[in-house]
């Protein structure tokens, strides 16, 4: 009923502000992840020369795999989501606060390394580049499709709920608005009444989203990058010990 009569607010502008938010984090989230289809070609692009000079043995594949690690992950997974996710937040006037502009800052950083961590994957699974980028399109899109703003975990059937657990953009996304509206008190004024206080926790509950759950997201997504990093470079090793 609360979310409801601040719906009617005379000039709209705080339902206004927070659904302008919220389309603008996802599009982030997405412009970030779709980057890291660039990761397709990390390995393969050098597969040749590697298999060569290891033959040699000047290095090991732990060092191939750290070195492109490192370097695709400091300049293409830290500092652009760094770089953009500032220009984005004072621009897009989120929350003030510096613990809130690190936590966005974390966690674009993570949503990027994921979809890294599992283009790496597909990269190195698929050696065809062109069905390689479709499925790895697939599943950023699937994982986007999943999020609480497009499937709403409770008006789900109980037998499907769990499938928006499958989507990694639906623990960033969820991080991200939890990080922004939590625990705020949205004040207008309804049609025909007093001044009206509704808070942010209970219009996140009514969307889907857990705001117990912010740490946990935070943690699950750390745990997918790096599941996503171990399984590729065990890939890595079996084809290794294909080529032999």
């Amino acid at each position: 009923a609360g979310v409801g009569a601040l719906q009617d607010n005379l000039d709209g502008q705080i339902i206004s502000q927070v659904q302008q938010q919220l389309g603008a984090l996802l599009l982030l989230c997405a412009f970030l992840s779709f980057g890291g289809l660039t990761c397709l070609e990390v390995f393969e692009s050098e597969r040749v020369l590697f298999l060569h000079e290891r033959a040699n043995g000047f290095y090991q594949a732990g060092s191939f795999f750290l070195s492109k690690l490192l370097f695709d992950t400091v300049l293409l997974r830290i500092i652009p989501p760094i770089f953009t996710g500032t220009l984005f937040y004072f621009l897009m006037d989120m929350r003030a606060g510096f613990v809130h502009f690190v936590v966005f800052i974390t966690v674009l950083t993570l949503c990027n390394l994921t979809a890294a961590s599992i283009c790496m994957l597909v990269g190195l699974a698929i050696t065809n580049r062109a069905l390689a980028l479709l499925v790895a399109s697939l599943v950023i899109l699937l994982s986007l499709s999943l999020t609480n703003l497009f499937n709403n975990s409770g008006s789900m059937p109980s037998w499907a709920a769990w499938v928006h657990y499958l989507s990694f953009f639906n623990y960033a996304y969820e991080a991200l608005v939890i990080n922004e509206l939590k625990d705020i008190n949205f004040q207008g004024v309804a049609l025909g009444a007093e001044a009206l206080s509704v808070e942010a926790n209970q219009l996140l509950d009514e969307l889907g989203f857990e705001v117990e759950n912010y740490a946990l997201d935070i943690f699950v997504l750390t745990g997918l990058f790096l599941l996503g990093q171990l399984l590729t470079f065990l890939l890595l090793q079996y084809r290794i010990k294909l080529v032999r």
